[in-house]
């Protein structure tokens, strides 16, 4: 089971003191092995962490808009750029359409998307009928021109 729990309720009180002291690296261990033991942790840390997934049916959009205002903000390029898009949706998306499967695990179970429970704060998403989608100006442009491709009601 995926034993959902939100990180916000975790209690740091429980954390062993001895985790935080200093520590001093093996003798004779090099920069390179350092920077090669520190990598490996950010490595587990993410092939444990999880992709989170909400799905609802294509039909179900009846409104679509898109914000690409095409300008620099904050001196980034053209490449760094940000875009939005906004699904208006009919109905709010159902339970089930809520997944979440590892990143990297070994275990062939959790390779697959499982339905979990609502994972954005406060459930929020399980009663909102409008979306939003950002990121970088040229995936979102794409995102929208895909989806307008697959159904011309959404332009």
């Amino acid at each position: 089971g995926w034993g959902y729990e939100s990180s916000e309720e975790e209690d740091d009180s429980e954390d062993d003191a001895e985790l935080d002291e200093p520590c001093e690296a093996r003798p004779g261990l090099s920069e390179q092995g350092r920077m090669a033991i520190h990598l490996r942790g950010h490595v587990g840390d993410f092939m444990a962490s999880r992709v989170l997934r909400l799905r609802f049916p294509l039909a179900s959009v009846c409104g679509a808009r898109l914000h690409a205002p095409g300008i620099t903000v904050d001196g980034l390029g053209d490449e760094q750029s940000r875009a939005l898009l906004v699904l208006e949706l009919n109905a709010p998306p159902a339970e089930a359409g809520f997944a979440a499967r590892k990143v990297g695990s070994q275990h062939l179970g959790e390779q697959e998307f499982a339905t979990v429970p609502d994972w954005t704060p406060n459930k929020a998403a399980s009663t909102a009928k409008r979306h939003y989608i950002s990121g970088g100006a040229q995936e979102i442009k794409s995102l929208a021109a895909h989806l307008g491709s697959l159904d011309q009601r959404i332009v």
